[in-house]
């Protein structure tokens, strides 16, 4: 008998719960991008390294790949260019260095607050004492 009554509470109190925490957007609290550093050890364009975000969520607690739900940009088009899928490649012979590419989301639907997560690529030349070796 008190099995039963157990089970007829948590079948009312359950679903409600889940209606409770399901109304609210899914909150983004942090992006990883992995690998955290790339270095190409040529300025070659036909080169490509895919970069992953993966969002922590606080509600529901988590980490997503969210990947292709992200922002990408690179802070030096000229060294590196990003795809809207995270895939970096080097601009071309001549272009070497550093640089930052972003991966940026906003926090839910209802927020116009960002946030950003990054990885740092390098574009090395051993023929150009200029660059990065």
């Amino acid at each position: 008998m008190r099995t039963n009554r157990l089970a007829q509470v948590l079948s009312v109190l359950l679903p409600l719960v889940c209606l409770l925490s399901c109304a609210h957007d899914r909150a983004l609290t942090a992006i990883t991008v992995t690998p955290a550093t790339v270095k190409f050890l040529t300025p070659q364009t036909n080169l490509v390294f895919q970069l992953t975000a993966i969002g922590t969520f606080a509600h529901p607690p988590g980490n997503f790949d969210i990947t292709n739900k992200v922002t990408w940009t690179t802070a030096a088009p000229q060294i590196v260019t990003v795809s809207s899928s995270g895939a970096v490649t080097p601009s071309g012979t001549g272009s070497c260095g550093v640089v930052n590419v972003t991966a940026t989301a906003p926090v839910n639907s209802n927020n116009s607050s960002l946030v950003i997560g990054a990885a740092t690529i390098t574009v090395a030349d051993p023929s150009n004492t200029h660059c990065p070796q």
